[in-house]
């Protein structure tokens, strides 16, 4: 007898082509049909029942035989060649087995000692500590006794008094001369006047020098060219003259001039005395006037004269020459 057998489940997973070259099964080996081949023992057929008289109804069937023993099974039929099935999911991790019991082995001998390892470097000096404090003074020892006091020396021998000198015989009185006879008093003739002499200068200078002869003269008050009046006096003009050497050059200046009572020294911008008329050189060599215009001229003993530079171009040094009478 022939069975053919098929499984209600049909596997999806594709074969694996090594696994089925190894002869192993595979999906599609479980999702084939199985055919089983054998022999069954067949139940004894019931007895025939009677035949019915002509024409009658056939009679019933009789009951089925018990059913006969299940054959044997037939041969498990070739591993199919279909391809292996893709890996199940990894099954829940087992519980953690218990711990074995701790090994009775003896404890190994304890091992050598080791050798000394380098003496490190030896580590940075510290700082020297704070000084301590100066103890107490000691006490002052007692002063010792005084030495004794040495011998007098012998007294030097005494030198010899000289013998007096014979005292000087005393001079007479000299007589008292005669008194001479008063002469007569002259009478001549008075002389005549001499001519007059000629009139003296009364004209004086004060000069100043402004300038070292090498740097261009700048702006601003000159200390180095400071006056002090030798007499009292009047202006009556002034001179300026380049100074640069025996070829003098030519340059523009002009000057302001401060007068001050020694007293009240130093002058100031307000002690000026030129009013609008300042001394004043435009590109030349020199220049002079006697126009005073607005000068404050008139001057004291032991007044102190500054210059103040309120412009200059070309010139190094120049030399400021103020006339006065006096």
């Amino acid at each position: 007898m022939t069975i053919t057998v098929t499984h209600a489940f049909v596997s999806g997973v594709a074969d694996d082509p090594a696994a089925a070259a190894a002869g192993e099964v595979v999906p599609s080996n479980w999702n084939a049909q199985h055919v089983v081949t054998g022999a069954s023992d067949t139940g004894p057929t019931g007895a025939t029942g009677p035949t019915g008289p002509g024409g009658g109804a056939t009679g019933s069937t009789g009951p089925t035989g018990p059913a006969g023993n299940t054959g044997n099974t037939g041969l498990t039929g070739a591993t199919g060649a279909g391809s292996a099935g893709a890996t199940g999911p990894t099954g829940a991790a087992g519980n953690t087995g218990l711990t074995g019991n701790t090994g009775a082995g003896t404890q190994g001998n304890t091992g050598g000692t080791g050798n000394t390892g380098t003496t490190g470097p030896t580590g940075a000096i510290g700082g020297t500590g704070s000084t301590g404090p100066t103890g107490a003074a000691g006490t002052t020892g007692s002063t010792g006794p005084t030495g004794a006091v040495g011998g007098t020396g012998a007294t030097g021998q005494t030198a010899n008094t000289g013998s007096t000198g014979p005292t000087g015989a005393i001079g007479g009185t000299g007589g008292t001369g005669g008194t001479g006879n008063t002469g007569n008093t002259g009478a001549g003739p008075t002389g005549s006047t001499g001519p007059t002499g000629s009139t003296g200068s009364s004209g004086f200078q004060l000069e100043f020098l402004i300038g070292d002869g090498t740097n261009l003269i700048t702006t601003g008050l000159k200390p180095t060219a400071v006056v002090n009046a030798p007499r009292a006096g009047t202006i009556t003009g002034w001179t300026i003259l380049s100074c640069d050497g025996a070829s003098p050059i030519s340059g523009s200046i002009v000057i302001d001039i401060w007068k001050q009572v020694y007293a009240s020294y130093p002058p100031a911008v307000g002690q000026t005395i030129t009013g609008s008329a300042l001394p004043t050189v435009t590109s030349a060599i020199k220049a002079t006037s006697t126009t005073l215009t607005g000068w404050t001229t008139s001057f004291s003993l032991g007044d102190i004269f500054f210059v103040n530079v309120n412009s200059a171009s070309g010139f190094t040094s120049v030399k400021l020459i103020i006339s006065y009478t006096g």
